[in-house]
């Protein structure tokens, strides 16, 4: 086992990023506005709820499936690559049906489809880590991220709150505190 160094770190971001990206976008507006789209004014509720559904089932039994057998995986180009790349070439089709086709249960069939072969790539690839740290650096390791995680989670935080300070006049957190629950 070897140590990755800081361009392995630099590729993986290179995926992980309009992966995450792309996962920000239909599940804050995508889906709702296929939805809106397709689906008639008293079944939308409904339409969400089934097209979230099966893609979400799709989505856990593709991790399932994909990670013991990456666990077991003896390619050339090593146990969680040939998973990544055929994941994420397999899902461009399912991304672009999903954004063109104008039939919902179609959309329905390519949205679960994307999930299938994106989390194919996914499950491997968060494997890819422990994979090329050594154990005692794992910790650590996991800490970084962690903390990275967090880190972007705030910068993201702040500005909001700058936003609905000047939205609500006062200060940001207001805008989140008149939604609690007085105890």
């Amino acid at each position: 086992m070897r140590m990755a160094d800081a361009w392995t770190f630099v590729r993986l971001s290179v995926w992980w990023l309009p992966f995450n990206c792309l996962w920000t976008a239909f599940l804050t507006q995508g889906l709702q506005v296929r939805v809106e789209h397709l689906a008639p004014p008293e079944a939308k509720g409904g339409a969400l709820a089934t097209l979230t559904a099966i893609g979400a089932a799709l989505s856990l039994a593709s991790q399932v499936f994909a990670g013991p057998l990456s666990d077991q995986c003896s390619h050339p180009l090593g146990r969680r690559r040939p998973f990544l790349l055929v994941g994420t070439i397999s899902s461009l089709p399912f991304l672009f049906a999903f954004a063109w086709l104008e039939n919902f249960w179609f959309v329905v069939i390519s949205f679960a489809l994307l999930q299938w072969f994106l989390n194919l790539a996914a499950a491997p690839t968060r494997a890819l880590l422990p994979d090329l740290v050594p154990p005692e650096n794992t910790a650590l390791l996991l800490l970084k991220l962690a903390c990275g995680h967090f880190s972007v989670k705030l910068r993201g935080w702040f500005p909001l709150e700058f936003c609905s300070a000047q939205i609500t006049g006062g200060s940001g957190v207001s805008l989140w505190t008149k939604q609690l629950p007085k105890l």
